[in-house]
């Protein structure tokens, strides 16, 4: 199904010229499918060339879409953000506790462990929230 979005509007582009040459063709008196060479030439650039012009225009994704489609997030962005945003928790919290003495250092590292953990539960736990 996915690939059938892919390529719909290619091949979308690629039927309707076909059908523009045969209209073409009707209305100029002659029969509606390809009568020699020159014509099976105009019918292949017309519909090849229309069908790549197409395919190479990136569809655009809307607000609406991402809001509906929950591989849009969480196949792309929310992981990759919830790994970032863990990291720089714990990051932080060893940044500011850098300077304590060394025997709180475990107790830091063990909080900036939970923090991490917590920032990434809560933007997995977003991810995961049903859509209205």
């Amino acid at each position: 199904m996915d690939q059938l979005k892919v390529y719909a509007k290619a091949v979308a582009a690629f039927v309707a010229t076909v059908i523009a040459n045969m209209v073409t063709d009707l209305a100029t008196g002659t029969a509606p499918w390809p009568q020699d060479v020159g014509e099976w030439l105009r019918y292949a650039v017309t519909g090849f060339g229309a069908a790549l012009a197409v395919y190479g225009v990136p569809n655009r994704i809307t607000q609406k879409q991402i809001d509906r489609s929950r591989d849009v997030i969480g196949a792309v962005v929310v992981p990759e953000i919830a790994r970032q945003a863990s990291q720089t928790a714990t990051d932080t919290v060893k940044e500011v506790a850098k300077d304590l003495p060394a025997e709180a250092q475990s107790v830091v590292d063990e909080v900036s462990d939970r923090v991490g953990l917590a920032v990434d539960q809560v933007i997995r736990e977003f991810q995961n929230r049903a859509r209205t």
